[in-house]
Formats: C-alpha cells, sequence, structure tokens
C-alpha cells in the first residue's frame, strides 16, 4: 500500500533556510525553493509588522518600532545596550533611566520591550501625566470603570515603562498614586517597572521619594544615561 501523501511529508526532511518554505515546500538544501529571495522578503515584511503591531499596542511611540538594538554611537561611550540587557532580563525590578534629552533613553526602554516579547512577557508604555489622568477620570460621574480598574491596568504588565516623570503630578495625590502602583508591583515579585526623566540624580531622587529610590538600590537601578551622546544631534 502506498503511504499517504502527508505521512511521506513527515518522513522528508524539508529545507530550512527559509521560513516560508518550512511551512509550504518540501525541497533539500542542494536543491531549494526558487523563490528564496521572495520568501525571505515575505518573512522580513511579516517579522516588521508584527513589531509594529506589537509596539503598537503597548502604547509606545511608533519611531520606535524599527528603531535598532544597537548603536555604534551610544555603544562606543557604553551603557546604553547594558541598560537594554538589565531591563529585558530583570524579574521584578525597578528601574529609573535618568539624564539629558535626546540620549535615547526611551528607545533602550522600547527596545527593551520589544525584547521581552520574544520571551511571551506583556509590556506597556505610558505617559507619567496620563496615569494621573486614567485614575481621575473615573472620577466623573459619567466613569464608565472605577478606580480600582484603571489602577489595574498599571499593575498587570510584567514590564511597566512609565516615561516623563518630570512631567508627572507633583502634588500629594499624584505622589501617593506613583508610590501605590510600584509598591504592588514590587510586591508581585515578578513585575519589572521602568521610570524616565530628564533629570539628575538628586532631583530624581526627590521626585519619586526615598521609599522608591530605596527599593531602586534593593532590586534595580537608577541608570544615569548622563554620558550617553546626544542621538539628536547629527554625528561629526
Amino acid at each position: 500500500m502506498q503511504p499517504s501523501l502527508r505521512a511521506e511529508r513527515i518522513t522528508r526532511k524539508p529545507w530550512t533556510h527559509c521560513a516560508v518554505c518550512r511551512r509550504d515546500y518540501e525541497g533539500t538544501e542542494d536543491d531549494p525553493c526558487p523563490q528564496t529571495d521572495k520568501h525571505e522578503a515575505i518573512c522580513e515584511f511579516n517579522r516588521k509588522r508584527e513589531l509594529e503591531e506589537f509596539v503598537r499596542g503597548t502604547g509606545a511611540p511608533m519611531r520606535h518600532a524599527a528603531a535598532a538594538f544597537s548603536d555604534e554611537r551610544l555603544d562606543a561611550a557604553g551603557g546604553w545596550l547594558d541598560a537594554v540587557k538589565r531591563i529585558e532580563n530583570a524579574g521584578g525590578a525597578i528601574f529609573g533611566l535618568i539624564g539629558p534629552r535626546g540620549t535615547g533613553k526611551t528607545q533602550a526602554a522600547v527596545c527593551a520591550m520589544r525584547a521581552v516579547r520574544g520571551q511571551s512577557r506583556d509590556a506597556q508604555y505610558t505617559l507619567a501625566v496620563e496615569v494621573g489622568q486614567s485614575v481621575r477620570a473615573t472620577y466623573n460621574r459619567h466613569a464608565t470603570r472605577n478606580e480600582r480598574e484603571a489602577i489595574e491596568r498599571y499593575l498587570s504588565p510584567r514590564l511597566l515603562i512609565v516615561d516623563e516623570i518630570h512631567e508627572a503630578d507633583g502634588s500629594r495625590f499624584g505622589q501617593r498614586l506613583l508610590t501605590q502602583i510600584l509598591d504592588k508591583r514590587y510586591g508581585a515579585g515578578d513585575r519589572t517597572t521602568v521610570l524616565i526623566a530628564n533629570m539628575n540624580r538628586k532631583q530624581f531622587v526627590a521626585h519619586v521619594g526615598e521609599s522608591v529610590a530605596s527599593r531602586m538600590t534593593e532590586c534595580g537601578a537608577i541608570i544615569d544615561a548622563g554620558s550617553w551622546p546626544n542621538r539628536r544631534i547629527p554625528a561629526a
């Protein structure tokens, strides 16, 4: 009895140098797919589209969706790529990413978000002012969700990026809200949070409070981008 076509396909070793061919073409390394270049272009297009959809879903700026993981200017100064890796590999930490404008702090954080995508970990990006706005919106009598539900949005992601901390509400309400979110994420044990600010260390610690800064020392770090080159100034 002749083996079925399905059985024959299972027993034959597929040619594995083309991601598309692995699904719809059986050949060998000596008999490659005649449309390899076309298939590789398809794979690259799909990869970029999936990455853009992921970044869009996190709320991060789309301009960072296709940004390079490595930048020779930043790597030469040291620290940028290391910051990406530290955030990516952390399992329940709080990081402060501080320094002047234009040094690639947000890009480093978004690159870390893109990396954790491959580890099946969810991520979210938000501006600091949006955190307070989303919670205050629940106090409106026409609100469709309550305060607890609004805060929960920032508790569940394994990786949370809060950008522009320097623009956050400096009132007691704003500080208590930030501390509450960080406390609950810290208590979960497997939630990593990154706070980005255009501040120096002294300004940052005063803004987030000694308690938050202390926890960063315990299970994270305050990463100073002060020595990183300004990406907004063209290289000489």
